[in-house]
């Protein structure tokens, strides 16, 4: 093991800020690196490793005992930006502002950790929130050209679910009426209003993997009656389909209760992962003890996503901020190909936090009418690849509704929009939970899922069908293009087409066009228009410092390689943004770092 450590210490990179902040990243290549193309330096670089400056040696260290906490408690601050992979040019006095628009979300319990620190040193309340600008990187434009940012807080989903059950069983609802609420998750139905009338429900389902022969709606009633019994011995359980939280005071009431659904479970065929079961102490004193499974350990976690919500150990919810860059556009006089967003984020009182970059963004001056192939990879849309849709009524900025997702259900937003996965479905399966992914572009006439990146809803197979001046193409099968407009066809239900009404989703009946039978008449709610999307992703912690500091340039990798073996074994980290001043840690090791 001693030979082993001496040569993880081998490995090394460093950032371009103060030494203060030099410690605070993680080891892992997720919290150092972002989606999106990297562009190199431009200076060359020496062909010779360095060792770090003595100098370094008289600067304040990080211990490993902070760094243990840390592990532990993971007191992160994420950065999301969300954007489309294409931009239209604005020309002359028109400004086509970008659709979606960008967003961004901060996340992660350092948001708070921070705030605290701020006040701690004297500053106000006022003080300590955070705005931004957003802009075009390189853009010769004044700040005053870039849209600034006012962050909100995302209050519906820091509620704590369990709070919620808590409070209606101490108001005296009956624990089935608790399930009801907790089941509205995955049994979202609605109607549509056509022509004829009003037709049967339209049932929202959710992307669970439950077998080929056990649909989510079956798999629900079995749950229901196996977990009857064991519900009234441990009436603090939330259940939402496979997912199971189990509340209790102890780790061997834990422990206990855990085996008795165990031995429910799997006593009628059924089986609980012993590599997904984990367990969180809220607020603990004593850090002794284990919960475990049959002989076996079962892992402990400072936190757990329910339901959308994070749930922490220091009985907080994740907080997260949301904002939104509504009027940004790129000119006519701009002639590049391709562009990066650069968001600033500062503090209330004027200090900087730190710049970052969005992933590469294509120009084009408008949809592609022709007929798209292969050749034109950039813009056509790849399965399992994230896109947006939205409808806009005759090209009016104020009437766009985004399609996402807001407490388990589709909606039509005017506020936020949603990423989703578009999958390619196999024409041959039949309705049911456990569709197979297919590698290949997504072309009209083809079968397709949209599956909600956060949460995991979807919806059913539809085909996706081209729209050319308000009619649904049936016969055209050519590659989807980025902004093309384009509707969708629910593949079990004859001219039925996915449509928005208001807030609503529901679906809608088109009328068979009486002179090409390839082609069917729309209305305005059932025409969408898709678009790739991108997210990109900053993760640090601030936790290790003596005080808020300027973490950018956040240090990217875009490469590692193992060289030599044995006792000279060496990890190579190839990327940008690296300094004497970053260190890399294994865990709670510190490495060797050379420069």
């Amino acid at each position: 093991m001693q030979e082993q450590n001496e040569a993880q210490r081998e490995a090394g990179l460093q950032n371009e800020d103060s030494v203060v902040s030099a410690h605070v990243y993680r080891a892992e290549a997720s919290a150092l690196t972002h989606l999106g193309e990297v562009q190199g330096r431009n200076e060359t670089q020496p062909a010779r490793w360095d060792r770090v400056d003595q100098s370094f040696a008289l600067m304040p260290r990080i211990s490993r005992d902070s760094v243990t906490q840390y592990l532990q408690y993971r007191p992160d601050q994420s950065v999301l930006i969300l954007h489309a992979r294409v931009a239209q040019k604005s020309y002359g006095n028109e400004k086509r502002f970008f659709c979606p628009p960008p967003c961004v979300y901060l996340c992660g319990a350092g948001w708070n950790l921070r705030q605290e620190h701020l006040k701690a040193s004297g500053l106000g309340e006022s003080s300590c929130h955070v705005w931004g600008y957003m802009g075009l990187d390189g853009s010769p434009g004044t700040q005053a050209d870039n849209f600034k940012l006012s962050f909100e807080e995302q209050t519906e989903r820091r509620l704590p679910r369990e709070e919620l059950w808590y409070c209606k069983r101490k108001s005296g609802v009956a624990e089935k009426y608790v399930r009801v609420v907790q089941d509205m998750y995955e049994r979202s139905r609605t109607v549509v209003t056509c022509a004829v009338g009003q037709t049967e429900e339209f049932k929202v389902e959710v992307g669970l993997h439950q077998g080929p022969a056990l649909s989510p709606f079956l798999f629900a009633m079995v749950m229901d009656q196996l977990s009857e019994e064991v519900i009234q011995k441990s009436p603090w359980t939330m259940m939402f389909a496979g997912d199971i939280v189990i509340c209790s005071e102890s780790r061997e009431q834990v422990e206990e209760n855990l085996e008795r659904w165990r031995f429910a479970l799997e006593g009628r065929g059924m089986k609980v992962s012993r590599s997904k079961t984990e367990y969180m102490c809220v607020n603990e004193r004593e850090e002794s003890g284990t919960v475990r499974l049959q002989g076996e350990e079962v892992k402990k976690v400072q936190e757990f996503k329910y339901l959308g919500l994070t749930v922490q150990s220091n009985g907080e919810c994740g907080k997260e901020m949301f904002a939104c860059a509504k009027t940004l556009y790129i000119s006519d006089t701009d002639k590049r190909k391709h562009f990066r967003l650069l968001l600033r984020l500062f503090q209330s009182g004027g200090q900087e936090i730190g710049s970052f970059q969005s992933g590469l963004i294509k120009v084009i001056s408008k949809p592609s009418q022709k007929r798209q192939s292969m050749k034109n990879a950039d813009l056509c849309i790849p399965s399992g690849s994230r896109v947006s849709l939205f409808n806009r009524l005759r090209s009016q900025t104020v009437s766009t509704r985004y399609l996402a997702v807001e407490g388990g259900a589709f909606v039509a937003s005017a506020r936020q929009w949603t990423a989703f996965t578009v999958i390619l479905v196999e024409d041959q399966q039949t309705e049911r939970s456990d569709y197979s992914v297919c590698e290949s572009y997504i072309c009209y006439g083809t079968a397709v899922q949209l599956v909600c990146t956060i949460s995991g809803v979807a919806l059913p197979p539809m085909v996706i069908r081209k729209v050319n001046k308000q009619h649904a193409c049936l016969d055209i099968d050519e590659p989807v293009s980025q902004l093309h407009k384009c509707a969708f066809q629910l593949r079990n239900c004859k001219h039925m087409y996915l449509c928005l009404s208001n807030e609503k989703i529901l679906q809608y009946q088109a009328s068979p066009c009486p002179k090409e039978s390839s082609r069917e008449l729309l209305n305005d709610g059932s025409c969408w228009t898709i678009t790739g999307t991108e997210v990109v992703e900053y993760t640090f912690s601030e936790s290790l410092t003596i005080r808020p500091t300027l973490i950018s340039p956040i240090p990217i990798i875009n490469g590692l390689e193992l060289n030599g073996g044995g006792h000279v074994a060496m990890l190579e980290l190839h990327g940008e943004n690296f300094s004497p001043y970053l260190k890399v840690w294994f865990g709670n090791m510190e490495a060797e770092t050379m420069f």
